[in-house]
Protein backbone atom coordinates (compact mmCIF):
# COMPACT_ATOMS: atom_id res chain seq x y z
CA UNK A 1 0.00 0.00 0.00
CA UNK A 2 2.71 2.46 1.01
CA UNK A 3 4.68 1.37 -2.04
CA UNK A 4 1.75 2.30 -4.27
CA UNK A 5 1.54 5.76 -2.72
CA UNK A 6 5.29 6.24 -2.96
CA UNK A 7 5.26 5.11 -6.60
CA UNK A 8 2.44 7.56 -7.33
CA UNK A 9 4.39 10.31 -5.59
CA UNK A 10 7.54 9.46 -7.56
CA UNK A 11 5.60 9.57 -10.83
CA UNK A 12 4.12 12.96 -9.91
CA UNK A 13 7.56 14.27 -8.93
CA UNK A 14 9.13 13.01 -12.15
CA UNK A 15 6.36 14.62 -14.18
CA UNK A 16 6.68 17.88 -12.25
CA UNK A 17 3.69 17.86 -9.91
CA UNK A 18 1.47 20.90 -10.30
CA UNK A 19 -1.70 22.08 -8.64
CA UNK A 20 -3.67 20.28 -11.34
CA UNK A 21 -1.92 17.03 -10.36
CA UNK A 22 -2.21 17.47 -6.59
CA UNK A 23 -6.00 17.51 -6.35
CA UNK A 24 -6.48 14.15 -8.19
CA UNK A 25 -3.65 12.74 -6.06
CA UNK A 26 -5.59 13.83 -2.96
CA UNK A 27 -8.66 11.96 -4.28
CA UNK A 28 -6.66 8.78 -4.91
CA UNK A 29 -5.01 9.01 -1.49
CA UNK A 30 -8.18 8.92 0.65
CA UNK A 31 -8.94 5.15 0.51
CA UNK A 32 -5.26 4.25 0.94
CA UNK A 33 -4.96 6.60 3.93
CA UNK A 34 -8.07 5.02 5.46
CA UNK A 35 -6.52 1.55 5.13
CA UNK A 36 -3.22 2.76 6.60
CA UNK A 37 -4.97 4.29 9.61
CA UNK A 38 -6.80 1.01 10.22
CA UNK A 39 -3.49 -0.86 10.03
CA UNK A 40 -2.17 1.56 12.67
CA UNK A 41 -4.97 0.68 15.10
CA UNK A 42 -7.63 3.26 14.24
CA UNK A 43 -11.14 1.79 14.13
CA UNK A 44 -14.68 2.68 13.16
CA UNK A 45 -16.57 4.52 15.91
CA UNK A 46 -19.24 2.57 17.75
CA UNK A 47 -22.87 3.29 16.92
CA UNK A 48 -24.05 5.02 20.11
CA UNK A 49 -27.67 5.03 18.95
CA UNK A 50 -27.79 1.28 18.30
CA UNK A 51 -24.76 -0.43 19.89
CA UNK A 52 -25.76 -3.79 18.32
CA UNK A 53 -24.87 -2.44 14.88
CA UNK A 54 -21.41 -3.48 13.72
CA UNK A 55 -19.24 -0.37 13.24
CA UNK A 56 -18.40 0.34 9.59
CA UNK A 57 -15.29 2.35 8.75
CA UNK A 58 -15.81 2.78 4.99
CA UNK A 59 -18.68 3.33 2.61
CA UNK A 60 -17.80 3.37 -1.08
CA UNK A 61 -20.18 3.83 -3.99
CA UNK A 62 -17.71 4.12 -6.90
CA UNK A 63 -18.09 7.36 -8.83
CA UNK A 64 -20.72 8.66 -6.40
CA UNK A 65 -19.23 8.87 -2.91
CA UNK A 66 -16.56 7.62 -0.58
CA UNK A 67 -16.58 8.00 3.21
CA UNK A 68 -14.16 6.78 5.87
CA UNK A 69 -14.74 7.52 9.55
CA UNK A 70 -12.18 6.36 12.13
CA UNK A 71 -11.10 7.10 15.68
CA UNK A 72 -8.25 6.22 18.01
CA UNK A 73 -8.32 6.59 21.78
CA UNK A 74 -5.29 8.07 23.52
CA UNK A 75 -4.04 7.62 27.07
CA UNK A 76 -5.35 10.34 29.34
CA UNK A 77 -4.17 11.88 32.60
CA UNK A 78 -7.78 12.25 33.73
CA UNK A 79 -9.72 12.41 35.83
CA UNK A 80 -12.31 12.65 33.03
CA UNK A 81 -12.66 10.95 29.70
CA UNK A 82 -9.34 10.39 27.88
CA UNK A 83 -8.71 12.24 24.62
CA UNK A 84 -9.23 10.75 21.18
CA UNK A 85 -8.27 11.38 17.58
CA UNK A 86 -10.73 11.18 14.71
CA UNK A 87 -10.45 11.04 10.93
CA UNK A 88 -13.14 11.77 8.34
CA UNK A 89 -12.06 11.20 4.74
CA UNK A 90 -14.71 11.89 2.11
CA UNK A 91 -15.27 12.33 -1.60
CA UNK A 92 -18.64 13.30 -3.02
CA UNK A 93 -17.54 12.83 -6.63
CA UNK A 94 -16.78 16.55 -6.94
CA UNK A 95 -14.46 17.26 -4.00
CA UNK A 96 -12.26 15.23 -1.70
CA UNK A 97 -11.76 16.43 1.84
CA UNK A 98 -9.98 15.10 4.89
CA UNK A 99 -10.61 16.21 8.46
CA UNK A 100 -8.39 15.02 11.30
CA UNK A 101 -9.38 15.99 14.84
CA UNK A 102 -8.24 15.84 18.44
CA UNK A 103 -10.96 15.89 21.11
CA UNK A 104 -10.02 16.74 24.70
CA UNK A 105 -12.10 16.56 27.83
CA UNK A 106 -9.34 17.43 30.34
CA UNK A 107 -6.77 20.25 30.19
CA UNK A 108 -4.06 17.89 31.48
CA UNK A 109 -4.29 15.97 28.19
CA UNK A 110 -3.90 18.98 25.86
CA UNK A 111 -0.17 18.91 25.08
CA UNK A 112 0.12 15.14 24.62
CA UNK A 113 -3.01 14.90 22.46
CA UNK A 114 -2.08 17.81 20.20
CA UNK A 115 1.47 16.45 19.81
CA UNK A 116 0.05 13.00 18.98
CA UNK A 117 -2.30 14.43 16.32
CA UNK A 118 0.50 16.47 14.75
CA UNK A 119 2.99 13.60 14.69
CA UNK A 120 0.59 10.91 13.45
CA UNK A 121 -0.96 13.03 10.72
CA UNK A 122 2.47 14.33 9.68
CA UNK A 123 3.73 10.76 9.18
CA UNK A 124 0.54 9.71 7.40
CA UNK A 125 0.64 12.63 4.96
CA UNK A 126 4.34 12.05 4.33
CA UNK A 127 3.55 8.45 3.32
CA UNK A 128 1.01 9.86 0.84
CA UNK A 129 3.57 12.37 -0.55
CA UNK A 130 1.60 15.28 0.91
CA UNK A 131 3.27 17.80 3.21
CA UNK A 132 2.18 18.97 6.62
CA UNK A 133 3.05 22.66 6.22
CA UNK A 134 5.13 24.08 9.08
CA UNK A 135 2.50 26.74 9.91
CA UNK A 136 -0.13 24.01 10.20
CA UNK A 137 2.05 21.79 12.41
CA UNK A 138 2.73 24.78 14.66
CA UNK A 139 -0.99 25.66 14.78
CA UNK A 140 -1.94 22.09 15.70
CA UNK A 141 0.62 21.84 18.50
CA UNK A 142 -0.40 25.23 19.88
CA UNK A 143 -4.14 24.59 19.48
CA UNK A 144 -4.62 27.70 17.35
CA UNK A 145 -6.02 28.57 13.92
CA UNK A 146 -3.71 28.42 10.92
CA UNK A 147 -4.06 28.23 7.14
CA UNK A 148 -1.61 27.19 4.43
CA UNK A 149 -1.78 26.25 0.77
CA UNK A 150 0.29 23.79 -1.26
CA UNK A 151 -0.16 23.14 -4.98
CA UNK A 152 -3.91 23.63 -5.09
CA UNK A 153 -4.61 22.11 -1.67
CA UNK A 154 -5.68 24.14 1.37
CA UNK A 155 -4.75 23.09 4.90
CA UNK A 156 -6.49 24.79 7.81
CA UNK A 157 -6.81 24.26 11.54
CA UNK A 158 -9.89 25.26 13.50
CA UNK A 159 -9.76 25.23 17.31
CA UNK A 160 -13.04 25.14 19.20
CA UNK A 161 -13.36 25.68 22.97
CA UNK A 162 -16.61 24.08 24.11
CA UNK A 163 -17.13 23.38 27.83
CA UNK A 164 -14.63 24.50 30.46
CA UNK A 165 -16.12 22.01 32.96
CA UNK A 166 -15.99 18.96 30.66
CA UNK A 167 -13.31 17.15 32.68
CA UNK A 168 -15.51 17.11 35.78
CA UNK A 169 -18.71 16.37 33.84
CA UNK A 170 -17.62 13.55 31.51
CA UNK A 171 -16.03 10.47 33.02
CA UNK A 172 -14.09 7.72 31.23
CA UNK A 173 -16.36 6.10 28.63
CA UNK A 174 -18.99 8.81 29.10
CA UNK A 175 -20.62 11.01 26.52
CA UNK A 176 -20.73 14.76 26.73
CA UNK A 177 -19.34 18.03 25.47
CA UNK A 178 -15.58 18.30 25.05
CA UNK A 179 -13.35 20.87 26.72
CA UNK A 180 -11.54 21.58 23.45
CA UNK A 181 -11.44 20.29 19.90
CA UNK A 182 -9.17 21.10 16.98
CA UNK A 183 -9.78 20.10 13.37
CA UNK A 184 -7.25 19.92 10.55
CA UNK A 185 -9.04 20.26 7.21
CA UNK A 186 -7.32 19.29 3.96
CA UNK A 187 -9.18 19.97 0.71
CA UNK A 188 -8.77 21.46 -2.75
CA UNK A 189 -8.34 25.23 -2.76
CA UNK A 190 -11.24 27.28 -3.93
Amino acid sequence: MSRLLLATAALCAAAGTSAADSVPALRRAAPALCRQLQEQGWHAPADIVNPRNKPVAEINIPGVMYLCTLEQALEGKGPGRPPDLQALLSDDGKETSMIFSANLWCEADRTAALDALTARIGRLLQQAALPLPADIATGLRAGRAATAAWQGITFSTTPIAVDADACAKVGPGGLGAVLFKIDLSIKPAG
